[in-house]
């Protein structure tokens, strides 16, 4: 968290911490918490339902949490496919559901799985009619996370605007 208040400046969005939870870094409940009071989307990564229960973030709009744990030993933070595939769209025209990642290997599961996730507010990454797709679009609060990103969105574009403004004019008047 010390961090990421070093960079909140930097004009992102969103994060992914690829070392969270490891020796001498903040739990992703501490970064989860952290990222309520930025503005900012943490987006992050659990082996299994267990994992995402024992987190403890369903309170939190700010944090999106895929369940995944990939077949390849070399993927490292399935979360950053979902942000590489999220991130360059324009705010407010996607939904995070049914989004193709790439690098990923789907898993198989039932719906009873994919349920017991999505109760957890969790996404899943599901082969379904043949293709690798998200199982949800959900922050862990519950929340879906285009209404989170686009209220951002407009929120930062509106302060962006608005300091613009004040710097080409001599003085803002109180009319029309």
């Amino acid at each position: 968290t010390t961090a990421i208040a070093g960079i909140l400046h930097l004009g992102w969005r969103q994060l992914v911490v690829v070392s969270a939870g490891t020796e001498g870094e903040d739990t992703l409940k501490a970064i989860s918490d952290y990222i309520e009071t930025t503005g900012k989307m943490f987006f992050v990564s659990v082996k299994d339902k267990a994992a995402l229960t024992a987190a403890s973030l369903s309170e939190n709009d700010r944090t999106v949490v895929l369940v995944h744990e990939d077949d390849d030993a070399t993927v490292v933070s399935p979360e950053a496919a979902l942000v590489g595939a999220t991130a360059g769209k324009a705010a407010g025209s996607i939904t995070y559901m049914h989004k193709a990642l790439k690098g990923l290997t789907p898993k198989v599961m039932t719906t009873a799985e994919i349920n017991a996730i999505h109760e957890l507010n969790g996404i899943a990454f599901v082969l379904a009619s043949g293709d690798g797709v998200t199982s949800e679009g959900i922050c862990a609060s519950g929340e879906y996370v285009d209404i989170i990103d686009s209220k951002d969105y407009i929120i930062q574009n509106m302060e962006y605007r608005i300091e613009k403004l004040l710097h080409s004019v001599d003085k803002l008047k109180y009319d029309n």
